[in-house]
């Protein structure tokens, strides 16, 4: 699906999965699951700062976590895909969100994990 037909992430869900979660961009408007939406600059939103809180904890960045979708975030962002060999288009979507590395919870206390990807969530 193109990014023009999807809806922009804006706002974040928790993901549960196999005893773990995490919170995900979601545009909370029905779609299934999480992998019909994205950001990209410009955006403000709850999604955004999910997608910054992630890059900073699991790729190394120090970004503000202020739910701006600006220029240090999307370079941020581009320089993931980069990495995980996704279109390196500075958008976060589907195909980087599937790939990306998220913080990682136990559901019962609430323990940082480290962090993985959860594929399941944008099938």
């Amino acid at each position: 699906m193109p990014n023009s037909v999807l809806l922009n992430c804006n706002s974040y869900e928790k993901y549960p999965s196999s005893g773990k979660y995490t919170y995900l961009p979601d545009n909370l408007n029905g779609a299934p699951l999480y992998a019909n939406c994205t950001l990209g600059l410009g955006n403000t939103n709850p999604g955004v700062g999910v997608l910054q809180h992630a890059l900073d904890t699991c790729y190394g960045y120090n970004l503000a976590q202020d739910s701006v979708y600006g220029a240090a975030t999307q370079s941020a962002v581009r320089s993931v895909q980069s990495r995980l060999g996704v279109t390196q288009d500075g958008v976060y979507g589907p195909a980087t969100g599937k790939r990306m590395s998220w913080p990682t919870f136990s559901l019962s206390g609430n323990v940082f994990l480290g962090c993985t990807t959860f594929p399941g969530a944008f099938s």
